[in-house]
């Protein structure tokens, strides 16, 4: 009876008159359309309206620009070939000299038309780039002879100069004569942030003949939202189509010349050379001498298969994997404490994002008269001594690479940390005991069941959900990203390490993170590695069996140097060799040099990149080489 007396809905239209449903959605839609149609007429009226203003003033533009008599023709133009024709001694000043001394004066600097905004046609903004510096540069129409046609400064700027400086291509290299003023706000977009320069002239240096860059700068700096240790390959190789396109490592490297034109790069390689001058100068003032040893040697370095073999007229060379061999002969020629910086080469296959088949080498090697910890001290004061110098230095260059990279700053100890290998193991296993009690476990395989249990919680419709668990994944997620983790079920890798394996890359980063929470430093020193996973010329613990005298160096959880004392007993070596598969014919020149007497010594090779790449955290250590070279990558 309810239904029954349920009555239908009636439908009209406008006039009142009862219509069907479907005439009723017929009309509707009718309706709808008709709106559309009659704001598609608006927008087109509107276009055209702005199409017809935009025109005429294009066109009292242009009418302006050639019934003008340019009044400054000598302060803009293309400047002559130069060919070194002449020298007037013009003065040039350097964007970061700039301070409060040069307000209210004109002065010349030559730089990169990084960037330029118009305004209208009688106003330009210009970022003009100078390597890892950058300032905003402006010209405004002003007639000085015409009272109608001032600009709100007083420096003379015709319309033929401003059309000039408009049509200057990105990238040219450029001269700007400009008077230094102070903004009233502080330009964000520039590290000469409280500086101005009003252009008084422009002259073309070098033009870019290209009529497309690869990519925009504002593109190639932007900074990672996520720290990313690996990229994938460029799908774009011809660079990014759009200015808010992240450009991908591939795309820069495929442009390099021009990618390291951004001010990010300009500062990582002036750290990179400064971190070789401050090794160079601290060993200097060690007693060191430094050598250059050969680059074609006449067997694999390192023993191991992972050398570059060429042709060497009528017999075989390889490519030195380092210059150890040469290093240890400089000891036993009584030069005592040796270093060299120098490209070293390793046939690995290893596509990874600290890997390169062509590196430069800090390497160096010390006698010492008891102990080689008198070697690691050394290495200490080094590091130290690098980093400090670093911080209080290159505050600039620091600074600007974390615009791009905003990793935490540097940490390390006055005092370097050095941990025994079987401690560090220690450490490791008890960071996973941490990790488990902060989430209320008491096994590995409890973290993955509730991960399963949070996946499949995931699925439920969110009124259904639970809310503790839902708290466990926030838990689980912000462990992860601070240790960070790539699968849970490594912790298992790690909590199993025994005390003589060797450290997998996983367990290198994951120890870094303990090493962090429990020390506050970056840094730090493993010493007493295992023999059975070092190089043959490696000296043996002799109060702890299956151990060496050997260590490695550690920046935020992962490896820049490996060292070790090394073994200056010729019978021991040789005996040494063929314990590990070397064939001691291949290395006789190298053993017959410890055949006279040697002193006990030790050393060390550090990558000039890695430490590069960990101190700024780029995630890539192709970022910190000027030319990479991979298994994939022989160009530029």
């Amino acid at each position: 009876m309810a239904d029954q007396q349920k009555t239908e809905k009636v439908f009209k239209d406008d006039d009142g008159n009862v219509i069907t449903k479907e005439e009723f959605l017929k009309l509707k839609k009718a309706k709808a359309e008709a709106v559309k149609a009659r704001k598609a007429q608006e927008a087109a009226e509107r276009a055209e309206k702005l199409r017809l203003e935009q025109e005429a003033k294009k066109a009292k533009e242009e009418e302006e620009f050639n019934n003008e008599v340019d009044f400054v023709t000598d302060m803009y133009g293309d400047l002559p070939l130069n060919q070194s024709q002449s020298r007037e001694n013009k003065k040039f000043t350097k964007l970061l000299e700039i301070d409060d001394s040069f307000v209210n004066q004109t002065i010349t600097v030559r730089g990169r038309l990084q960037n330029k905004r118009i305004v209208s046609g009688k106003k330009i903004f210009l970022i003009l780039r100078q390597q890892n510096s950058t300032a905003q540069c402006v010209v405004s129409y002003n007639n000085p002879n015409d009272e109608n046609a001032k600009s709100d400064n007083s420096i003379p700027a015709s319309l033929h100069m401003i059309r000039y400086i408009q049509n200057i291509p990105t990238e040219s290299l450029i001269d700007i004569v400009g008077f230094v003023v102070k903004p009233a706000n502080k330009v964000k977009s520039c590290t000469v942030s409280d500086y101005e320069l009003q252009i008084k002239g422009a002259f073309t240096v070098s033009k870019t003949t290209k009529p497309k860059l690869p990519y925009t700068f504002e593109s190639a700096t932007r900074p990672d939202e996520k720290f990313i240790k690996e990229e994938p390959a460029d799908k774009r190789r011809g660079g990014a189509k759009e200015q808010n396109v992240r450009v991908t490592l591939d795309t820069c490297l495929n442009n390099r010349v021009f990618d390291l034109r951004t001010i990010t790069n300009h500062a990582i390689f002036k750290i990179q050379a400064a971190v070789c001058r401050i090794f160079r100068n601290f060993l200097d003032s060690k007693g060191f001498t430094e050598i250059h040893t050969p680059k074609l040697i006449g067997a694999a370095s390192e023993g191991g298969a992972s050398v570059f073999e060429v042709k060497y007229f009528n017999t075989k060379a390889y490519l030195a994997q380092s210059p150890q061999f040469y290093k240890q002969m400089m000891i036993s020629s009584d030069f005592e404490r040796v270093y060299e910086i120098g490209p070293v080469f390793r046939a690995e296959n290893s596509n990874t994002h600290r890997h390169l088949t062509e590196f430069t080498g800090l390497d160096l090697e010390m006698a010492f008269n008891e102990h080689y910890h008198e070697v690691l001290d050394l290495f200490d004061e080094l590091f130290v001594t690098l980093f400090t110098e670093l911080k209080e230095k290159y505050a600039y260059e620091i600074s600007i690479v974390q615009k791009q990279f905003p990793v935490p700053d540097f940490e390390f100890l006055p005092k370097s940390l050095r941990l025994k290998f079987k401690d560090a193991v220690k450490l490791l296993k008890d960071e996973v005991v941490y990790i488990k009690e902060k989430i209320g476990v008491e096994s590995v395989d409890d973290i993955l069941k509730l991960l399963s249990d949070i996946e499949e919680d995931e699925k439920k419709k969110a009124k259904n959900r639970s809310k503790k668990l839902k708290e466990t994944k926030e838990l689980l997620d912000k462990i992860k990203e601070e240790y960070d983790i790539e699968d849970y079920k490594d912790l298992k890798e790690a909590e199993s390490m025994g005390d003589f394996d060797d450290l997998s890359t996983k367990n290198e980063r994951f120890l870094g993170k303990a090493v962090k929470r429990v020390y506050k430093t970056d840094f730090y020193m493993l010493d007493k590695f295992p023999k059975a996973v070092r190089p043959f010329y490696t000296m043996e613990d002799p109060e702890k069996d299956g151990y060496s005298n050997s260590y490695d160096f550690f920046m935020r959880g992962e490896e820049i140097m490996s060292g070790a004392q090394r073994i200056h007993d010729p019978e021991l070596l040789h005996k040494s060799a063929v314990e590990h598969g070397v064939d001691p014919a291949t290395i006789q020149g190298y053993l017959d040099a410890f055949e006279y007497g040697v002193s006990p010594h030790a050393g060390g090779g550090i990558g000039l990149e890695r430490i590069v790449m960990l101190y700024f955290g780029l995630g890539q250590v192709k970022r910190a080489s000027l030319f990479p070279r991979d298994p994939t990558r022989l160009s530029p």
